[in-house]
């Protein structure tokens, strides 16, 4: 049974929606692939993440941590390698090393890409592949470094096709050791994809039972009476970073934003198996 909507709600959820339309990109034809690393992967000592986007059991990017010496000098480093000839990551940050992004950043072909063939495999001199580089004392580099939470936007092929994605990383200040997070890229070639995007087939469960709106700096998210009352509700501001973490126990949850700036917002409701991400704007 469904619940009654009241005109108070009703006006809520169409202030949402309207200010929602400011924020929303791609095309109603492609979905988004994601992908939730439970529990986050953290990979230290010389370790390997093989990042296989679109799960067909086919590595497409090699992250890994490396410690070791260069000209007798130790040296720590983080690096993301491309395993195919037309994969490729973005290196528009400068510096010449990879990207990291904040939340809500297009990923598209205007980047500056750079595929495995021009990425040069040296160790620990930064390339376009350098995540991070410690030398003590000596030389510091890489974008990731230190800077929390970040997003590096990768381009990957597959049967021909083109395809845009990311992947969200957290790396030591030391470089010894990273931290996979998730991952998503959009199902439809040439497609753009944005930087945090969580909206996929991981939805479904939970899509036509949920309403999430945001009015008056707080969030409301309302579940059918028919779901399952359980679960937690994650905010995550522009910067990628979960800002408050509130458990379901009632089919109405409102969650006040009083310290939150005017701006965007992630909100996800996890449950478990299913999950479902809305983007919306608080003011």
């Amino acid at each position: 049974m469904k619940t009654k909507t009241t005109k108070f709600h009703k006006k809520l959820k169409a202030y949402s929606a309207l200010a929602g339309t400011f924020a929303a990109v791609g095309s109603a034809d492609a979905q988004v692939i994601y992908t939730d690393v439970m529990p986050d992967s953290t990979v230290s000592d010389n370790g390997v993440y093989m990042l296989d986007l679109n799960n067909d059991d086919i590595a497409d990017f090699k992250l890994e941590q490396r410690s070791g010496t260069f000209s007798s000098i130790p040296y720590d480093a983080v690096l993301a390698l491309a395993l195919a000839p037309n994969n490729a990551i973005d290196t528009s940050g400068g510096s010449g090393a990879a990207s990291a992004l904040n939340i809500g950043v297009n990923v598209d072909a205007t980047l500056n890409w750079v595929d495995s063939t021009q990425a040069a495999n040296i160790y620990p001199i930064p390339t376009a592949n350098g995540l991070a580089l410690s030398v003590p004392m000596f030389y510091e580099a890489g974008n990731f470094k230190g800077a929390g939470e970040k997003f590096l936007p990768l381009r990957f092929e597959n049967l021909g096709s083109t395809y845009y994605g990311w992947v969200r990383l957290d790396v030591a200040n030391d470089a010894k050791s990273f931290k996979v997070i998730d991952y998503a890229y959009t199902d439809d070639p040439d497609h753009s994809t944005v930087t945090g995007d969580m909206v996929g087939i991981s939805e479904a469960a939970l899509k036509n039972n949920i309403s999430i709106f945001a009015y008056n700096n707080s969030i409301t998210v309302e579940l059918d009476p028919s779901a399952a009352v359980n679960g937690v509700i994650e905010i995550t501001n522009s910067l990628g970073q979960t800002i408050s973490t509130t458990p379901v126990t009632k089919t109405s949850t409102i969650i006040a934003m009083e310290n939150g700036k005017t701006g965007i917002y992630l909100v996800t409701v996890k449950q478990a198996h299913s999950s479902y991400t809305k983007r919306v704007f608080v003011k």
